[in-house]
């Protein structure tokens, strides 16, 4: 990946930086996209109800199920 990396199992960020991206993988797959883009990554920050992301998100309606209902069916163009 990127050189200044010391492996490719290590990432240079936080324990709960690293918990979104793996998470964000997870959506992803789940969804059966070949990548992880923003919306996974939403997922991921959502996905944690007592996160600070996720209560900020709240308080404007955006919740981890609005969100994944918002998005298009796995293996269907977006809406």
């Amino acid at each position: 990946m990127f050189s200044w990396w010391k492996s490719q199992r290590e990432l240079p960020f936080s324990d709960s930086l690293k918990h979104v991206i793996r998470r964000s993988r997870e959506e992803a797959l789940r969804l059966y996209n070949d990548y992880i883009g923003p919306e996974h990554l939403l997922l991921a920050i959502l996905a944690e109800p007592t996160g600070r992301g996720a209560l900020l998100s709240a308080d404007f309606g955006l919740t981890f199920d609005v969100l994944l209902a918002r998005l298009p069916e796995p293996g269907r163009p977006g809406r």
